[in-house]
């Protein structure tokens, strides 16, 4: 099996985090996380845990206080909820969808290894929605980053690299880019293709 059948296909929404990634490993063992995403702008956290073969897979909403400006990442001072739970992950995976990209956007279904946030994502299932020249997709996981615009006269650009250290800041200095290699698509699904080969295994 590709390692990319192990993993969720997501739409997600720019600020998303995904910290696990892997609901079709086997053999899978009760009270076991097999994803989870944290979005610390809005505070809110979901995970998938399957429980056992009875409850089958339980869908949670973690929402996160703030204080002095700051997330407060205590465990008293979660507020947990169960959405939903089903034996066929399937099931839960189009409510996790909706939670993930409230605004019903009609992004491009990607599959996210853990440990890559989703800075910007105007990534959709189709080109018309674009200006001329636009900002489409910046992401990055420790000091490597992907980022895509879309250029009408050339199609998807996209630029990998990574800064010279690894960095928690959303913010990049482009004196500590290097390896910066550029690629250009036209096809749709050799542009998402690529992007989830690049998730797994960054290069440049």
């Amino acid at each position: 099996m590709n390692i990319k059948d192990y993993l969720i296909s997501l739409q997600l929404e720019q600020g998303w985090q995904v910290e696990i990634n892997s609901y079709n490993s086997f053999p899978i063992f009760d009270n076991t996380i097999v994803f989870s995403a944290i979005n610390k702008t809005i505070g809110k956290e979901f995970y998938i845990e399957f429980e056992n073969d009875e409850i089958g897979y339980v869908l949670n909403e973690v929402i996160l206080s703030r204080s002095n400006f700051c997330l407060n990442l205590s465990e008293n001072s979660k507020i947990y909820n169960q959405i939903s739970s089903n034996t066929n992950i399937d099931v839960l995976l189009e409510s996790l969808n909706k939670k993930i990209n409230p605004n019903d956007l009609d992004l491009m279904h990607l599959k996210i290894s853990g440990g890559w946030k989703i800075l910007l994502n105007r990534l959709f299932n189709t080109n018309k929605k674009y200006d001329e020249i636009e900002f489409l997709f910046f992401a990055k996981r420790d000091n490597q980053i992907i980022e895509i615009s879309w250029i009408e006269s050339s199609k998807y650009i996209v630029s990998i690299g990574k800064t010279k250290h690894k960095n928690n800041s959303d913010f990049i200095n482009s004196q500590e880019l290097e390896e910066i290699t550029i690629y250009d698509f036209t096809n749709l699904e050799q542009l998402k293709e690529f992007i989830e080969d690049y998730f797994l295994k960054p290069r440049s």
